[in-house]
């Protein structure tokens, strides 16, 4: 998305910053014009959605608005009219979140004086850059001209569920001094290596063959299994796709799943949260999504088409698939609950042109009984330090979940991760035959 104007301004009219790289403006003009329309507005609108002008058009341009009632200020941005309003709402939300943050102590003792404001120009421009760039990777599978070749590829649907994005930076809120310098110089490498290869994963699509082929061998199948584990991965399972478990607004460009699966130290998951648990936890984040990069870059050499879906800003409900995929079942955590690891792993996946993929046709999930065993168990539920996993579960149209994000994320980004969950669940102490066997000699 292209930002052609952007402004700060108090609720008085008084500009506090503005970026304007094709024409020169009279800012304090403009502030006063734009504070002044959403005076009237205040005024005037009395709906269910607020007070405040969220948009104003003007010819071919559009003028959107993010009012800030804690700091009394308005973040503007002009954008073409045809811009969707998601996207607006994630450079403005963006925008606000970098300069409250910077500036906060400002702010509180604002006098009147805008020059602590003027360093938020190289800040802006660079964020500014960084999001335009993942925004137009992003296009290359949401832009029909693009996908057209895609005959099989899967949208969402009106059933699909958005995505629960992390974001790294925001465990720096709680941090001390000494952990605040160990994430820049020892977490930060990692997650930043995740987001490019996360990048990559969209950049690579143009290597696609534009006639890639169908049908694969048993050797070849084994050929990459072999690859994948060469990779580091543990255990990988096959699977087809519906719409349902595409994230909201994503696409997928085949309905041919190849899970992927990557253990989780087990030793240091005992120590969480903590922050040697989080630098191992985006670690595997890291080493997983470049797998999925490697695999889709050897399908291709082979003429499949291929899409890694990697594991930090995945395009689906993983969990899901991987049931599936017959690797385990979903506990009450909201995790994937595997006989060789618990709920100790990270997922990815694989779609491919592969239509005879070797899937997972069991009718009966050999793991559901531990459906029953989380009904009866319910230790994550009574350790969760944020009281998210719910006794009830929330039904929703690609099953079922325990979970409450409203409550999960606070306690994730201020506890290093938190990962409580996964360090009480008794299949990460013992394991799988042992836990199946005492469980059914009960019942």
């Amino acid at each position: 998305m292209k930002v052609e104007e952007f402004w700060i301004i108090n609720w008085d009219g008084l500009p506090l910053f503005k970026y304007s790289p094709t024409r020169s403006l009279r800012i304090e003009l403009i502030g006063g014009f734009l504070s002044a329309i959403q005076s009237f507005a205040k005024t005037v609108i009395e709906d269910e959605r607020g007070q405040y002008l969220n948009t104003l058009t003007i010819g071919d341009h559009s003028y959107n608005f993010l009012t800030d009632e804690v700091y009394k200020l308005y973040f503007i941005l002009k954008t073409s009219k045809k811009v969707k309003e998601k996207i607006i709402n994630l450079y403005l939300q963006r925008f606000q979140d970098m300069f409250i943050e910077e500036f906060r102590k400002d702010l509180v003792a604002f006098d009147g004086d805008i020059t602590p404001f003027e360093s938020f120009d190289k800040q802006f421009v660079k964020t500014y850059d960084r999001l335009a760039s993942l925004d137009t990777i992003k296009s290359a599978v949401t832009n029909e001209a693009i996908l057209s070749k895609y005959k099989d590829r899967v949208l969402s649907n009106e059933y699909s569920p958005k995505q629960a994005v992390i974001q790294p930076i925001k465990f720096l809120k709680t941090m001390n001094t000494k952990d605040k310098i160990k994430f820049f110089t020892r977490i930060l490498p990692k997650a930043a290596s995740s987001i490019l290869n996360v990048r990559t994963s969209f950049k690579t699509l143009q290597n696609n063959p534009d006639t890639p082929d169908k049908i694969a061998s048993e050797e070849f199948i084994k050929e990459l299994e072999e690859y994948a584990y060469s990779l580091g991965i543990g255990k990988f399972g096959y699977t087809k796709l519906t719409p349902n478990l595409v994230y909201k607004d994503s696409t997928i460009l085949y309905p041919n799943i190849i899970v992927l699966m990557l253990e989780m130290d087990k030793d240091i998951i005992q120590t969480c949260p903590s922050f040697e648990a989080f630098k191992m936890i985006m670690n595997t984040y890291k080493l997983l999504n470049k797998a999925a990069n490697k695999l889709a870059d050897f399908l291709r050499e082979h003429n499949f088409g291929a899409q890694a879906g990697p594991a930090l800003g995945g395009v689906g409900n993983y969990v899901v698939l991987a049931r599936n995929a017959g690797l385990g079942w979903t506990g009450s955590h909201g995790l994937l609950i595997s006989p060789e690891y618990g709920p100790r792993q990270r997922l990815a996946i694989l779609a491919t042109s592969i239509e005879n993929l070797p899937i997972n046709n069991d009718e009966v999930n050999p793991h559901s009984w531990i459906n029953d065993f989380c009904n009866k168990c319910g230790e994550c539920i009574r350790e969760c330090p944020g009281n998210a996993i719910y006794d009830d579960p929330i039904i929703k149209h690609t099953g079922y979940t325990h979970i409450d994000n409203s409550k999960c994320f606070p306690q994730f980004y201020n506890h290093y991760g938190c990962t409580v969950c996964i360090k009480k669940c008794f299949f990460s102490d013992e394991e799988y035959d042992y836990l199946k066997q005492k469980f059914f000699e009960k019942k």
